[in-house]
């Protein structure tokens, strides 16, 4: 994914999410430059459905910084990579 993900960019946001998931391959956000609370829903409803190892993202700053104001803690399900 590239530029933003909001309401408009969320249905092919989730469509790559779960294509990553099926696949178990890490999900490239690094060209990411905006991300509002519809990203945060699917990533953190991803995170919450999986079984077997991690969901790998490659984030950019948008996206961590996103993940440090409202997760602080982590998010199990999800390894961020930069």
């Amino acid at each position: 994914m590239e530029g933003e993900i909001d309401l408009r960019t969320a249905e092919a946001f989730s469509a790559a999410v779960t294509e990553a998931c099926m696949r178990n391959c890490p999900l490239d956000l690094t060209g990411v430059t905006f991300m509002d609370s519809n990203g945060l829903r699917i990533l953190l409803a991803a995170a919450s459905g999986r079984t077997g190892p991690p969901l790998v993202v490659r984030d950019s700053q948008p996206v961590r910084r996103l993940f440090e104001v409202a997760a602080p803690a982590g998010v199990p399900g999800l390894q961020f990579e930069p």
